[in-house]
């Protein structure tokens, strides 16, 4: 059982390098492109960083029988991945949005991260039975439904934006565009296995898979914002 807990810790570690690397990216990203929406993006994988920490500590504490710490370590996790999905949202209302309605959708998410973060601490967290692979826990069943209603609009942004990306003539000619290809991509896998991770639906093995698909979402997005940068660095690097 330690060697499955040690892998799945190791996935989680990687995925924090590279959403830190991510963020520290956008520090050498042409003036050009380096904008709000690309701010935000990195901040929101710098959130990740954070909470892959703390999932990897949370396995071991686990399975090391120290309940209280993964306890409070899940209560960690959750607030910030609320937090990452508020930044998210901007990160959304600057990329498609642009100049329409960008306050409102900041100002519905602010309350939206209120009400998650009341549910939350309302209610309990479920320890689930732990396995080879992982020792999961999860939200209440209310936590987890507001956890939805704020991730599936977002979501559904980022096919968007990834598909208009793809549509866009100008995708090999202009390096934002190819980022954003490539921010929208990162944002549809890591939904899709972070939504799989963080409401249970899957057990053993499964979580494992779920999170090297995590992984690769944040290879991708640290190779969105690394490709933004001036390109005298790239050739000296």
């Amino acid at each position: 059982m330690f060697v499955g807990i040690l892998f799945s810790g190791l996935v989680s570690l990687v995925i924090a390098i590279f959403s830190v690397l991510t963020f520290t990216s956008h520090y050498k990203a042409d003036s050009r492109y380096a904008g709000q929406s690309v701010l935000s993006f990195s901040f929101f994988w710098f959130g990740m960083a954070f909470v892959w920490l703390i999932i990897a500590s949370m396995d071991f504490f686990r399975y090391f029988k120290i309940q209280e710490a993964a306890i409070v370590g899940t209560y960690c996790s959750q607030a910030l991945i609320g937090a990452s999905l508020v930044v998210a949202a901007y990160f959304m209302q600057e990329t498609i949005f642009i100049k329409r309605r960008r306050k409102t959708a900041l100002m519905v998410y602010g309350i939206w991260y209120a009400l998650f973060l009341a549910s939350l601490f309302t209610f309990k967290v479920q320890p689930q039975p732990a396995n080879y692979f992982a020792a999961q826990i999860i939200s209440s069943p209310v936590t987890l439904s507001l956890f939805t209603i704020g991730f599936f609009p977002l979501w559904i942004g980022a096919i968007v934006l990834f598909v208009r990306s793809i549509l866009n003539k100008k995708l090999l000619a202009e390096p934002l565009c190819r980022a954003q290809m490539l921010m929208g991509l990162s944002l549809i896998l890591l939904g899709i296995a972070g939504a799989i991770d963080e409401t249970g639906i899957v057990y053993g093995w499964m979580v494992t898979a779920a999170r090297l698909v995590t992984l690769i979402a944040s290879i991708v997005a640290y190779s969105s914002v690394n490709g933004l940068r001036k390109q005298d660095e790239m050739i000296i690097e």
